[in-house]
């Protein structure tokens, strides 16, 4: 059964419509999973230098704690996210990705 739903989908996408989703990926997609990316590691170095200059013991060691926290969270969807797309190209068959993408 495996086998035949695999060969559905690739009667049904053509090699036209490969491409594109390959090109969204590359275009679209990869930026702004890496700026996202970019994003929760700056909250988490945010949060390192927080919690490094208020290690005597006030408040805002415990305010640097939660953005560390809050960072590795987004960093760890943002690699999930990446990696459910990379699944679903393959999925897809979709190989001949624009130049620059990795395989």
């Amino acid at each position: 059964m495996g086998t035949w739903c695999y060969a559905v989908v690739l009667v049904v996408m053509p090699e036209t419509l490969q491409k594109f989703v390959g090109s969204v990926t590359k275009e679209i997609l990869n930026p702004i999973l890496a700026v996202i990316f970019a994003l929760a590691l700056g909250y988490f170095l945010w949060g390192l230098m927080v919690f490094m200059v208020n290690a005597a013991g006030s408040g805002k060691q415990e305010e640097g704690r939660s953005h560390m926290l809050w960072g590795v969270i987004g960093m760890t969807i943002m690699v999930g996210a990446f990696a459910i797309i990379q699944i679903g190209l393959a999925t897809f068959g979709i190989t001949d990705l624009p130049d620059g993408l990795p395989k």
